[in-house]
């Protein structure tokens, strides 16, 4: 375990001998400097994960010696320790950016157990800082896996107006990464380091999204206990996502309509409106235009909220980003589940470029964690896809004008789907629930490959062999037709 390095700065020799034994005994690296100059060089070359400052110091003073080390380091602690202690200068201290305040003479058990807390809140800012990063590189727009030439149209458009205040409207059948999308935008814009706070305006009852909004005052009705912020204020600085708007009553869209125009809110039961600074992005699975020639949605807000229109297309739309989505996914659940991939087959590859998805990008992922857990030690080959509608995947081939290339690699991958499901039924003793369920299919689609290939006679041969072993008890849940 690397040691802690402390610096403390000090014009008292026999206090800096002190501190100095005593932080060495308990485990940290420490260094010590009488001089405020000589202090500043040392910081300049050396990294420390802590400083304890003398407020009095001779040249310059532990607070402006503080603010010169935050000039450099913002996050790293400071104590400051004076003889001279008042409340008025603590509390200017605490204000500049001090961790602690401490008064000589001081017990060094008080000092020792603050130290230990500044260390601790040292490394908690520091992971707070890389999870901040590792958030904003993942939701970054290098990281989102497309190259269409669709979707680089999308993000040119978005880096232009990520920093903006602009309302933006992503609109997109659902599985097509709105919320990816919009967190992107938040990381790109200069209110990154602010929250993010997401909703699905369609998972929430009507009676409780309005508070969930805006918030409430104590008494507003009868469970409100205590007054609570709604998401508006939660997200002041940042970005909130209302994802699936086009669900909003006509009523709650006034109050957002008035909540967009006004840049306030007023709390249910509340006579006081709250001032928020928020950037607001909206998502939909429907088309609102319809909606408002149908009188379900508002067109003010209509064209409140999408000063900035974002269309994204399905997946069938972009199928040259269907290769780099698998391997994403495949790596990244190879890595979940701590399993090592070993790729794709050509045929596996073609039907995934070749199914219409209509669950888009979602369905992909899906599609894909669960062939990595029932393809073995092997490649994942087509029979462990499962693609709805056809065994190859959608429109795999032209059924118009076959070729016998075509045919025999139907017929090659049709044996290899056959094996793979007797395979599996052996493995669960011929329980077609328990089969189905570790392929990722319904029951009925089970049935329907067990009636195409023909699999009832070893349905049969294991029943008989069952009833020579315990007077006819089986373990099949077959249909009736087996």
């Amino acid at each position: 375990m690397v040691m802690k390095k402390i610096l403390v700065v000090d014009d008292e020799p026999n206090l800096l001998t002190l501190l100095d034994d005593t932080f060495t005994e308990e485990g940290y690296e420490v260094i010590t400097s009488s001089s405020s100059r000589e202090a500043i060089a040392i910081v300049k070359d050396t990294v420390f994960d802590l400083l304890i400052v003398d407020l009095a110091m001779p040249e310059i003073n532990g607070i402006a010696l503080m603010e010169r080390f935050h000039r450099w380091y913002p996050h790293l602690p400071v104590i400051i320790i004076t003889g001279h202690g008042t409340i008025p200068l603590a509390v200017e201290a605490i204000q500049k950016g001090a961790y602690d305040f401490i008064t000589k003479p001081f017990d060094l058990d008080v000092i020792c157990t603050t130290v230990k807390r500044a260390l601790e809140y040292g490394e908690l800012h520091q992971e707070l800082t890389r999870l901040r990063k590792e958030v904003q590189n993942r939701y970054s727009f290098s990281n989102i896996i497309a190259k269409s030439k669709c979707m680089q149209t999308i993000f040119r458009l978005i880096d232009q107006v990520a920093d903006s205040m602009a309302t933006i409207l992503i609109q997109g059948e659902s599985g097509t990464g709105k919320e990816l999308i919009a967190r992107a935008i938040h990381y790109q814009s200069s209110r990154k380091n602010q929250p993010f706070l997401a909703v699905d305006c369609s998972a929430i009852p009507e009676s409780l999204l309005e508070s969930e909004l805006f918030g409430f005052a104590r008494g507003a009705f009868t469970d409100a206990v205590v007054a609570r912020q709604g998401l508006f204020q939660e997200a002041s600085g940042g970005t909130l996502f209302l994802d699936e708007v086009g669900d909003i009553s006509l009523t709650t869209q006034s109050k957002l309509l008035r909540v967009i125009q006004e840049r306030e809110v007023r709390p249910l039961g509340s006579n006081r409106t709250c001032k928020v600074d928020v950037r607001i992005i909206t998502a939909t699975n429907k088309d609102l235009r319809e909606l408002i020639k149908k009188g379900a949605f508002r067109e003010d807000l209509y064209f409140r909220i999408a000063i900035i229109p974002i269309h994204l297309p399905p997946l069938r739309e972009r199928k040259e980003d269907i290769p780099l989505l698998a391997a994403h996914f495949i790596e990244k659940y190879s890595k979940i589940n701590k399993k090592p991939a070993k790729g794709i087959t050509r045929e596996a590859m073609l039907a995934l470029t070749r199914h219409n998805w209509p669950g888009n990008v979602r369905e992909l992922e899906n599609t894909i964690e669960r062939a990595l857990l029932i393809c073995g030690d092997g490649q994942i080959d087509l029979p462990h896809l499962f693609l709805d509608q056809h065994p190859l995947g959608n429109d795999l081939f032209d059924n118009s004008s076959p070729s016998d290339e075509n045919n025999t690699l139907t017929r090659t991958l049709e044996k290899a789907e056959k094996e793979f499901i007797l395979q599996t039924l052996n493995m669960v003793d011929f329980n077609c629930t328990r089969a189905a369920k570790v392929m990722g299919i319904s029951r009925r689609t089970l049935y329907d490959k067990i009636e195409k290939y023909n699999l009832k006679r070893f349905f049969q041969a294991y029943n008989q062999r069952r009833k020579g072993l315990d007077q006819g008890e089986t373990t099949t849940d077959t249909p009736k037709s087996i």
